[in-house]
């Protein structure tokens, strides 16, 4: 794996492992699906708004989709 590769994933996994804790916390059990207003969340994770917290977390879902297709394919 290519050293960028391993910092998207490396990256990433932070971003989304954070993002799992304090969606447990709110919600009180595991959701793999994120709620339909993110306000809240991106408030707690100290975002200017929804729209930020969206915008980087489908900046790392892409990512690292895209490391797991050049990698896999």
């Amino acid at each position: 794996i290519r050293p960028e590769a391993g910092r998207v994933l490396r990256d990433g996994y932070t971003f989304l492992r954070t993002l799992d804790h304090v969606m447990r916390l709110l919600v009180e059990r595991h959701s793999s699906r994120l709620p339909a207003q993110t306000e809240l969340l991106a408030r707690i994770l100290k975002y200017r708004g929804a729209a930020a917290f969206e915008e980087d977390y489908q900046r790392h879902t892409k990512a690292i989709r895209a490391v797991y297709l050049e990698t896999f394919s």
